[in-house]
């Protein structure tokens, strides 16, 4: 059974005209009705004119739209609406909703990331857009915000992605309002960047779009995913895995974009397990001498400083170029430096040695100079020590996988100074008797000494958990599918199409059988996932620490667990319905009170949210007493970072004027018509 949708660009407070344009479509194609319509962000749910403090646009487009009449019951959606969060929204409202909630009758948010079910229809949404700097932080905005809370509050969180990331079947349709990082590569770019010009050296760096939702797309690989954002519309196909893509007839009302098929079924999936490729070797004719003594000089003690010639410097970085070109795998690659590294160490070991034996007969008196005993440790160390650090043959063959080039060798630096300065002395300008340099065991003595006492400072000051450096997830069994169809809309009142019928052909295998219209459905297993994370979301503190990722191994006991909480306690209560349960909370928009900058509004608790986390059994951490609030609103809003530069109102307002300026002289000249001032406009809404 297919789905009738009407897909929506950024919605920027146009819900009439959206409606309008679907209704006009409908007529053309002769269609009754639309089973959802689905908008790519920018929704602007502006309840009130107070809303308006805490969505991030320049003040001039600060304008309370239409929304508020299908909030206040003025109007009532047409059409079962859903939409993801983009970079101008009422952040305070839609926090209220971090799970997903109704927004209006009939208008459903996505919440942060969600996943639900229409019909036979599967769908995952990711709400924001990424900033690299705020990805692994916590949920730490929180009313009253400050001009930065009100930007980064709908900022992507590795949390968020990390549940997506836990499912294990298929879905059908993705969204997000930032495109995919790279997706617009498997399109016509030159077209794109035709009409985009700006888009074209963010594509270039490969910084055009998300992170954080590309890696969603590679990994759920839907077989159709939306997007807004840039207001350009742009259709592609993507193919997933070791497939190629053969150009075949369009389907009446598809985008021309999506008009390929999968060419080569038999072809081996990249993800599939292959045999292991033989790893690449470094030849002794890439063993530079200039390189060799690059690293040794580096080494040396302060003082024996030796420059580099150009000559020097330019093979140097052609050795670096030859070992990043090695083909393979990263696994490969990560044996061709442990290869070069067990290959050069005695190299760096002689010259260094050398090197230090010239500083120390220069400069006796030095106190970097070790005695003659000290000396003959030293060169003993440095035996044992490149004895150890050299790679064994199965080291080399079978647990270089597992061991990364950290943990076989060392930064050079540390490991040869402490092997060639291991027991020297330092006097003491006092006369006092020499101290000892610290060795390794003394090193390690102090570092416990260091973490015991950390272990007993408060949360705040404790050291951040590893980062988890992990390679892109291996696809679950449950998903299957080999190519999605992208496609991206403009904004109300762009240049490009805003809105397009579309009808969606399921592939996540849901037999059950369907009557329109169709009702929004919890996913069961997004709900186990939402009950097991729940406990690792952090609100309203910028000094909290978000607990590391278990990967799949370490959450699989208590996903299984929450999956059977999830199957007796709501799918065999009959309890998968997304209720409609709607409430206001907060004051409708009254023309009296003029659009604000400057004031914002109180906190609310929103209903849907209580009862949803008491269907999941977890607690409501978005709720907080009238006490808590008074004392928050009392202290104020949090202080600005110094670091960061944040969204000035003043500054954004003077450079509108010299935009306008600049815009008046290029049409006395003739040139530029009216896009100067929509180009930069474009950028702002990236």
């Amino acid at each position: 059974m297919s789905v009738r949708v009407a897909t929506v660009g950024c919605g920027h407070g146009s819900l009439n005209q959206i409606y309008e344009n679907v209704k006009a479509q409908m007529a053309s194609r002769n269609w009754d009705s639309v089973d959802c319509v689905i908008v790519g962000g920018d929704f602007q749910t502006l309840r009130n004119s107070y809303d308006a403090a805490c969505m991030s646009v320049l003040p001039k487009w600060k304008q309370i739209g239409d929304f508020h009449e299908y909030y206040s019951g003025q109007r009532v959606a047409p059409f079962l609406t859903i939409f993801c969060g983009g970079n101008h929204e009422a952040g305070n409202y839609l926090f209220e909703l971090y799970y997903g909630g109704w927004v209006a009758p009939n208008i459903y948010y996505m919440g942060a990331a969600n996943v639900l079910n229409l019909g036979p229809l599967r769908i995952a949404g990711l709400s924001g857009i990424w900033k690299g700097y705020d990805y692994r932080k916590p949920h730490f905005e929180r009313i009253p915000y400050n001009i930065e809370d009100v930007q980064s509050i709908y900022h992507v969180r590795e949390l968020d992605v990390r549940k997506l990331l836990q499912l294990r079947t298929q879905v059908d349709v993705g969204i997000s309002h930032d495109w995919p990082n790279g997706i617009e590569k498997f399109g016509d770019i030159t077209d794109l960047f035709r009409r985009k010009k700006h888009l074209k050296d963010d594509s270039n760096k490969g910084a055009l779009g998300s992170k954080a939702a590309r890696e969603v797309l590679d990994y759920l690989r839907p077989a159709y995913w939306f997007s807004a954002h840039l207001h350009v519309r742009y259709a592609l196909t993507m193919p997933h895995g070791n497939v190629r893509l053969a150009k075949t007839k369009r389907l009446p009302g598809e985008p021309k974009g999506w008009a390929y098929e999968i060419e080569g079924h038999e072809m081996e999936d990249q993800d599939a397990p292959t045999k292991k490729r033989p790893s690449p070797t470094v030849s002794r004719s890439d063993l530079d001498p200039t390189r060799v003594r690059r690293v040794a000089v580096a080494q040396a003690p302060p003082g024996s400083h030796v420059e580099l010639t150009e000559t020097e410097k330019l093979a140097a970085r052609n050795f670096t170029n030859t070992i990043a070109k090695a083909t393979g795998s990263t696994e490969d690659r990560l044996s061709a430096w442990q290869s070069f590294g067990a290959r050069t160490s005695h190299f760096e070991e002689e010259i260094g040695q050398k090197l230090r034996e010239e500083f120390w007969a220069k400069n006796p008196r030095s106190t970097f100079a070790p005695t003659d005993e000290a000396r003959s440790n030293s060169t003993h160390a440095n035996e044992e020590e490149k004895i150890a650090m050299m790679p064994t043959t199965s080291e080399h063959s079978a647990g270089h996988a597992k061991h990364s080039t950290r943990e076989t060798f060392p930064p050079l630096s540390q490991r040869h100074l402490v092997g060639a300065l291991a027991g020297a002395t330092i006097p003491s300008s006092s006369g006092a008797p020499a101290a000892p340099i610290a060795g390794p065991e003394d090193r390690a003595a102090k570092q416990a000494v260091t973490e015991d006492i950390r272990s007993k400072l408060p949360g705040s000051l404790s050291r951040p958990p590893p980062r988890q450096e992990q390679g892109p997830k291996k696809v679950p069994e449950g998903v299957w599918n080999r190519k999605t169809k992208f496609l991206a809309l403009d904004k109300p009142g762009g240049r490009d199409p805003f809105v397009e019928l579309l009808e969606l052909n399921p592939i996540s295998g849901n037999a059950q059988e369907y009557q329109r219209p169709f009702r929004l459905r919890y996913d069961k297993e997004w709900l186990a996932i939402t009950r097991v994370f729940a406990h690792e979301l952090k609100l309203g503190d910028p000094a909290a620490v978000v607990p590391a990722n278990l990967g799949d191994a370490g959450y699989k006991q208590e996903l299984d667990s929450a999956a059977e909480w999830i199957d007796q306690n709501v799918v065999k209560k009959n309890k998968l319905d997304v209720p409609e349960n709607f409430k206001r909370t907060a004051p409708i928009y009254n023309e009296e009170v003029p659009i604000t900058t400057e004031v914002g509004p109180p906190e609310y608790t929103n209903p849907q949210t209580t009862e949803f986390c008491a269907l999941v059994g977890i607690t409501n951490m978005f709720h907080l007493s009238d006490e808590e609030r008074a004392a928050r609103m009392a202290a104020g809003a949090r202080q600005r970072s110094p670091q960061r530069n944040a969204w000035d109102p003043a500054w954004h307002s003077w450079r509108s004027c010299a935009q306008a300026w600049q815009f008046q002289k290029l049409r006395e000249r003739g040139i530029g018509g009216g896009r100067a001032i929509e180009k930069d406009g474009e950028r702002e809404n990236r």
